[in-house]
């Protein structure tokens, strides 16, 4: 069974950047068989939010694709899960 990874992704964090890493990051990930779910957090709140949500999916990974602020929003999300974040 192929892994399942969700991205959080702030696509504002490092002036942009983070929007074109998250890109290159989901298609590398599909190109080595992962299903791959993005997510688009467009406040503090909103990526909380949306961590809780990726939790639900259950998936064998949640990546953060931006700053310190955004890892501690999904952290705030996914504690106590039992989730994987990275």
């Amino acid at each position: 069974m192929s892994p399942h990874v969700a991205l959080l992704v702030n696509p504002a964090s490092g002036r942009r950047r983070a929007a074109i890493i998250a890109v290159r990051l989901k298609e590398a990930l599909r190109a080595q068989g992962a299903r791959v779910h993005v997510y688009t957090g467009r406040s503090a709140a909103d990526s909380r939010r949306l961590a809780r949500l990726a939790a639900a999916d259950r998936p064998d990974a949640l990546v953060a694709v931006g700053g310190d602020g955004l890892v501690h929003q999904v952290l705030q999300g996914v504690v106590g899960t039992g989730v994987p974040s990275r």
